[in-house]
């Protein structure tokens, strides 16, 4: 869930990074090319259920090396993921802790929209609380991403890019394996 079916993508395209995509026909354009890289990983998924398995832990540098300084903890989730809306391009998906027992049932709640007029939903369950608690989208003003799981991930990571908040700029075509490629910036 954490890296959803699009998200990846997404990901690398952050600032001037360049992502290499096989050539799936004679693209006019690195939007249309982009149209079909989200086309293709959207029928990929139409639905899923994973358990995932979070390791974290306090880091240094040691010997040039980035290690843990302390115990990792480790975090077992439970989630599933499915395509809704039109075209099936909105998600709808759920996770739970398993494991640590002392956090078992704790769950996040989210609704990704393929639309940018529409802002994604978080909503987090706190089991020993029994409450529910919404988390403002990453994309607002007033917001910061927020930690999932006591992890070092966040709600921005979970997030999905939305192809109309990204220009797309064609930088070459060139042949990657053997393989006609775009370089799309």
């Amino acid at each position: 869930m954490f890296s959803s079916k699009r998200g990846f993508l997404f990901a690398t395209l952050v600032a001037a990074s360049a992502l290499l995509v096989p050539a799936i026909s004679m693209a006019q354009s690195a939007r249309s090319v982009m149209e079909r890289v989200d086309a293709n990983a959207q029928s990929q998924n139409d639905s899923v259920f994973s358990m995932l398995k979070i390791s974290t832990c306090k880091f240094g540098i040691s010997d040039s090396k980035v290690r843990c300084t302390a115990r990792a903890t480790v975090k077992s989730l439970e989630s599933a993921a499915i395509n809704t809306g039109p075209g099936g391009k909105d998600t709808q998906s759920i996770a739970f802790i398993l494991e640590p027992a002392s956090e078992r049932g704790i769950g996040m709640l989210s609704y990704t929209y393929d639309s940018s007029s529409k802002p994604n939903e978080t909503w987090l369950y706190l089991s020993a609380l029994g409450k529910v608690k919404r988390i403002v989208a990453s994309g607002s003003a007033s917001s910061e991403p927020v930690s999932l799981f006591g992890s070092e991930f966040t709600t921005e990571d979970q997030e999905t890019g939305k192809l109309d908040d990204y220009t797309y700029t064609l930088l070459d075509t060139i042949t990657f394996k053997g393989r006609k490629t775009y370089a799309i910036e």
